[in-house]
């Protein structure tokens, strides 16, 4: 599709004339080279000036074509009736009055040069078999193609020496020859990419020079020579079939036994379409693995008579039915290698398409392909401007390198993309043929062409009307390789997007057309016949328009985007980025010198008025608003205030693009610095997140750099979002995050009651969860306690411990940090409930015994020092029904022992379930209301007046809490020996529960001591103590029988309390080791002047469990 959107003029319009009638133009920088009629060559500086002439030279005869190259200084020439084709070099400092020197290219230079050379024009000569149809030089290598038929000559500009005198001379060698297959009517050249027209197909190649890898093979020429040279001896019937040798030209036998050759590692070179012959044996000498059939390869190829379009975008080795040939030519045929190398030769077809009279590039019967042109891109530098053009660059040429003889110094530049553009009379056609081939564009013109010439970023078409102007996509195809489009911070219009007619401009009868740097050159002329000429019938006019500046025609472009802003946004667009190339491809080409800034300017410019429209609220490409606004260099406030100011006025409500979001998400969550914005753009931020993203509003409030801006503003922001529909169109469900928000608005307001009630909203899981998802909240710089922490820490210090706690585990906030934000500024830390809260909640999360030695030591000690410290409480909160203090679930707390609850203070299982015998319920409900409590009242429970006779000790749970923590903390198998160690030696006898924490400390350390010390204030409960101390040792529970029964050898001293609890001692350990023991070792341990009677059941049982032992272990083997 073409948009046609005039605003391409010209600066000037300068008419000049020639002493003789002009018949080629050709331009090139700011020369422009004239032939005329009379067979001399005019050579004119086109500066912004005027038209200044330099010089004339002549040639030998009237020019059809004319090219010249800048690289190589000559003007190459195809002259009417010749079957040479002629180069002139020094044109430039010859003396007319001197004569021609003329040599034939590939011939030595004579050894004797005259003193005048420097001032003779020098005439080169290829001799060629028949005359060319038409030629082209390689701008950056000087290298020439002609085209003779349907053959393409390549030759070499190179640099000779004179012997003897050893001075230099340029000249061209015949490099090699490319069959193409059809009559070329005009070729290209761009280092190793060649193509070719005819009347009705285009053909682009890219020819490839690969160095032979020096290995023990044999030429396969040579080889194929061998096998059938070779002659043989008829031998019996019985003789060894391996070593005959079949003297046939169709085939060859092969042993893959014999040479131990893999089958997959075999190449058979055959013509497409035929089949692989059996496979035989050779000869051992024979070291290569390909097989070539001379006979089948010296058939001539297939090719396609048929004339139907056809269209092959390459890279492909072959395109079916149109076979090419490529050769080495001259000298170079015979072996001379180029710079030291055995190149092989290949081509790649690129791109290949055939039309048919019909097609649209047809309006005539007679209509023809024509202004085939590479257009290459360049970068000065030769370096490459990113890593993906570097990579590029490497997959692209793996073999030959830079080391080709059509590649260029790498110091001229490297190519970095490559477009090639042809023609037919009424639509031309783009292709990127860099990276594989991909049409770019198509031009559809509004009349019949005759020629097109593509400049730097302008297409020009000389129709039958006059000349058409159209934007070219040449550095936009290159752009994509030569920088990283991430489409953040950098990202460019694509290549394949519409093109522009954006000028038109009358002319008649225009025959040749031509650019230079600032100007494009016409020649008009009214043809007469050629009899007629002489009589100076023959009109003709030579016109210089000169091209507006880039930034001229940038302004152009922009003032008429302006007009269809509002009417058109897609010419708008168009024309926006149309302008943006145009800057970009300046820049980049180097060519602005003193107006560098002047672009650079214009460029920040132009991608500020791109990110304005794609941050507009119907943009479809809206993500691109971030790239152009990064690359623009503006501030967020003008980016901001410019969506305000380009807002609709028509809409009720102010409306923002996604677009304007999307950069604002990259500016205000990158970084930590707070942005440098006032309050009104802020809140224009806010609002813009609250129409477009309201789920993300919060999230700006808590966690952007965005700071100043309104507080009371951004709660009727939420408020309104919370009754509000969401951006997806459904109603719009606050999340916890945005309960966050609220807070901290509400205490930004200093409105403490309020942000209670709002956290008050969510549960604890989810506050917890928001907490650690947004853990800057909870602390200030200096280590202190946010305000939102403090607030959590009077009325939900839980929720404030667990989110440490998980921060804490995922190495957010340290252990040491954690602790001085709870500790403050002075206190005792035992005395701090939160820190040992924290400290319970990381062993509760904590498996490993390394991470819980410092925390299970730091807990122990305050653990001690506050039941050192206890004093009956005065009050308490209202406990809630079923409530537990041992943490639960895994960690370092372990299920306490059962017989815990038979040692002080406690006074038996469920003891610690009973009342508080100190503070009791006190709760006085308004008289006449109802007997339920307002959900606003906390009860409390407050002391009595005094406690009962014998309840001086409590054992309910409150009032036991940290002596129960230290029990289940000592009980859990992931407390290591050292901390009970410490335990031990910092336990003191006045402590509550001071007997069950020795005797935990001893089971672990010393379980013998702990037996004795459980023998002598506790034996009731002995026997549960040993079955969770040493289950399972006999070792231990016969110490245990032989301390027990030292205690009845003065059984009569023992008061009668004592001797029944050991007596009940003795029989549990009795049945334990009746259990474990088998029956004979049982009774030998049993004392010989002990009562048979109270240890009959016990041997009996013992008895039974070996019985039962035995037909288990029958049963189980079979035997029953």
């Amino acid at each position: 599709m073409v948009r046609v959107l005039s605003c391409h003029h010209f600066t000037s319009q300068e008419v000049f004339s020639t002493k003789q009638e002009p018949e080629v133009i050709y331009g090139s920088g700011d020369k422009l080279f004239i032939a005329t009629v009379h067979n001399v060559v005019e050579v004119y500086q086109v500066n912004t000036k005027e038209c200044r002439h330099l010089l004339g030279f002549m040639t030998v005869s009237a020019i059809d074509q004319l090219v010249y190259s800048e690289c190589g200084k000559y003007v190459a020439t195809v002259e009417v009736k010749s079957s040479k084709q002629r180069l002139y070099f020094n044109w430039e400092g010859s003396d007319v009055t001197q004569p021609v020197r003329a040599r034939i290219a590939g011939v030595p230079a004579s050894n004797s040069q005259p003193e005048n050379t420097g001032k003779q024009l020098e005439v080169v000569e290829l001799p060629l078999r028949k005359s060319a149809t038409c030629i082209q030089c390689c701008a950056v290598t000087g290298n020439l193609a002609i085209g003779i038929g349907s053959v393409m000559s390549l030759y070499r500009l190179c640099s000779k020496t004179v012997q003897l005198t050893e001075t230099t001379y340029t000249d061209l060698d015949h490099l090699l020859d490319i069959h193409i297959g059809f009559n070329l009517a005009e070729i290209a050249l761009c280092e190793n990419y060649v193509g070719g027209i005819s009347a009705d197909e285009v053909r682009v190649l890219q020819v490839h020079f690969k160095n032979e890898v020096d290995e023990d093979t044999t030429n396969p020429k040579e080889l194929a020579g061998e096998v059938i040279s070779r002659s043989t001896t008829p031998t019996d019937q019985g003789a060894d079939q391996d070593d005959v040798i079949v003297e046939d030209e169709d085939f060859v036998l092969w042993s893959f036994e014999e040479h131990n050759i893999p089958v997959d590692s075999v190449h058979v070179e055959l013509p497409s379409g035929t089949s692989p012959l059996p496979r035989r044996s050779v000869s051992p000498r024979l070291q290569t693995n390909t097989i070539s059939l001379r006979t089948i390869s010296s058939e001539r190829p297939y090719v396609e008579k048929s004339s139907n379009p056809t269209e092959v975008l390459g890279p492909v080795d072959c395109v079916q039915g149109r076979p090419i040939t490529v050769e080495w030519a001259g000298l170079y045929s015979v072996g001379i290698s180029i710079k030291g190398m055995n190149a092989q030769l290949s081509t790649t077809t690129l791109l290949y398409r055939r039309f048919a009279p019909g097609d649209t590039a047809y309006t005539t019967v007679d209509g023809a392909l024509h202004s085939l042109q590479f257009l290459p891109t360049y970068s000065k530098d030769g370096a490459d401007k990113s890593e993906k053009s570097r990579r590029h660059r490497v997959s692209v040429l793996p073999a030959e390198g830079r080391c080709s003889p059509l590649h260029p110094n790498p110091q001229e530049g490297t190519l970095h993309g490559l477009c090639c553009f042809f023609t037919g009379p009424r639509q031309g056609f783009l292709y990127d043929i860099f990276d594989g081939a991909n049409l770019l564009a198509s031009y559809p013109y509004t009349a019949d062409t005759s020629k097109v010439v593509a400049g730097d970023s302008l297409l020009h078409a000389v129709t039958r009307n006059g000349l058409e102007t159209y934007t070219l996509r040449k550095f936009a195809a290159a752009v994509h390789r030569m920088e990283d489009i991430d489409n953040i911070h950098n990202t460019c219009p694509h290549p394949n997007m519409d093109i522009c007619l954006i000028g038109m401009r009358p002319f008649i009868a225009i025959q040749d057309i031509s650019v230079c740097t600032s100007h494009v050159l016409l020649l008009s002329k009214v043809e007469s016949p050629r009899t007629q000429r002489v009589a100076g019938q023959s009109h003709w006019s030579l016109y210089a328009l000169q091209n507006a500046s880039v930034g001229q025609l940038y302004k152009d472009m922009l003032d008429l985007g302006l007009r269809y802003q509002n009417s058109s946004p897609p010419a708008y667009h168009q024309l926006l980025c149309e302008g943006h190339l145009l800057l970009r491809q300046a820049l980049f080409s180097q060519e602005a010198g003193s107006r560098t800034q002047q672009l650079q300017d214009l460029l920040c410019e132009s991608c500020g008025l791109l990110g304005d429209y794609h941050s507009l609220p119907d943009s479809q490409d809206w993500t691109l608003a971030l790239p152009y606004y990064n690359m623009s260099g503006l501030k967020m406030a003008a980016i901001v205030q410019q969506a305000l100011h380009q807002m609709q006025p028509d809409r009720e409500q102010p409306g923002y693009g996604r677009g304007l979001v999307h950069f604002l998400d990259h500016v205000l969550f990158i970084g930590d610095e707070p942005l440098e914005t006032d309050k009104s753009t802020s809140n224009i931020v806010l609002e813009a997140y609250s129409q477009l993203e309201p789920e993300s509003l919060s999230k700006v409030i808590i966690k952007s750099r965005l700071r100043l801006f309104d507080d009371q503003k951004a709660v009727s922001m939420l408020r309104k979002i919370k009754r509000g529909v969401s951006g997806s169109g459904g109603r719009y469900h606050p999340k916890p995050l945005d309960v966050l928000a609220m807070a901290v608005l509400k205490l930004r307001l200093c409105e403490p009651e309020q942000a209670q009630i709002v956290l008050s909203t969510v549960t604890e899981p989810q506050l917890v969860q928001v907490l650690v998802s947004e853990h800057q909240l909870l602390r200030t710089e200096s280590t202190q306690l946010s305000h939102l922490s403090q607030l959590l820490r009077r009325h939900q210090p839980q929720v404030l411990i667990a989110a440490l706690v998980a921060l804490q585990g995922r190495g957010v906030i340290a252990f040491e940090t954690a602790l001085q934000l709870l500790r403050g500024s002075e206190g005792e830390i035992h005395q701090n409930t939160h820190i040992r809260d924290y400290l319970e909640g990381i062993l509760q999360a904590c498996h490993s015994q390394p991470a819980g030695q410092k925390v299970g030591t730091m807990l122990c000690d305050i653990y001690i020092q506050r039941l050192v410290e206890w004093k009956p409480p005065t009050s308490r909160p209202m406990p809630v029904p079923g409530h537990v203090h041992i943490p639960r679930g895994g960690g370092c707390f372990g299920v306490r022992y059962t017989w815990l609850d038979h040692l002080p203070p406690f006074k038996g299982v469920g003891s610690a379930k009973q009342p508080c015998q100190w503070v009791q319920l006190r709760v006085s409900p308004p008289r006449g209301s109802p007997m339920q409590l307002p959900a606003t009242v906390t009860p409390i429970q407050v002391s009595k007046a005094s406690p009962s006779v014998g309840e001086e000790v409590c054992t309910c749970c409150c009032c036991n809490e940290d002596l129960l923590k230290l029990q289940s903390l000592l009980c859990s198998g992931n407390v290591s020996t050292d901390i009970s160690q410490h335990v031990l030696q910092a336990v003191t006898e006045d402590m509550k529960g001071f007997l069950a924490v020795k005797l935990l400390c001893l089971a672990k350390m010393e379980p013998e001591k702990a037996v004795e010390l459980m023998i002598d204030s506790h034996p009731s409960v002995l026997v549960s103590f040993g079955e969770t101390v040493f289950p399972e040792s006999q070792e231990r529970w016969i110490d245990v029988l032989h301390l027990l029964l030292q205690m009845f050898e003065d059984e009569d001293s023992l008061p009668d309390d004592r001797h029944e609890s050991l007596t009940g001692a003795l029989q549990g350990v009795l049945s334990c080791l009746a259990s474990l023991m088998e029956p004979q070792a049982f009774i030998n341990l049993l004392p010989s002047h002990g009562t048979v009677d109270f240890f009959l059941p016990y041997i009996q049982q013992c008895l039974r469990k070996h019985r039962a032992g035995e037909m288990r272990n029958r049963v189980a083997s079979g035997q029953v």
